[in-house]
């Protein structure tokens, strides 16, 4: 079942869906998986952290210019989020849900620096990025929930 179509139980939310009895996280796009390099990949939070790393290019670079350390720092921690998510897809138990809670991580260490950027001055976070976060952490946060249970 896919994010955009409505569940019984979960009423077709996406954070709803990924502990639903109908999913149990594994969403997939327009109900096939899609092949990104060597790996299938189909969970939504995936497809969404790679979204997020388009949208903080811009971000990153005005970045560089005044202040390397936190531009290094808000790219490591955005590719961290990716990697993670896609080494813990690949596995079951503890390590899965291991990677989860370490993309969950680097996803609070992507919004703190998004919080640093506005309060040095040194530009503005985009309000799309901010919510992207948000969006991820809780898909984050579902995902590790839902398979704490299955260590």
């Amino acid at each position: 079942m896919s994010a955009g179509r409505g569940c019984v139980s979960c009423r077709g939310s996406v954070v709803g869906h990924l502990g639903c009895a109908c999913g149990g996280g594994r969403l997939r796009f327009g109900g096939r998986s899609r092949w990104i390099g060597d790996l299938i990949v189909d969970l939504t939070v995936y497809r969404y952290a790679l979204e997020l790393v388009g949208e903080l290019q811009g971000v990153v670079r005005e970045l560089q210019a005044r202040d390397r350390n936190l531009a290094d720092q808000l790219q490591r921690a955005a590719t961290s989020v990716v990697l993670n998510i896609a080494e813990g897809d690949g596995l079951r138990g503890k390590r899965r849900v291991n990677h989860f809670e370490i993309a969950l991580g680097s996803a609070k260490e992507v919004n703190a620096c998004l919080d640093l950027c506005t309060a040095w001055g040194h530009c503005e976070a985009p309000a799309s990025s901010v919510r992207r976060v948000r969006e991820i952490r809780a898909m984050l946060a579902s995902l590790a929930g839902v398979n704490r249970g299955r260590r």
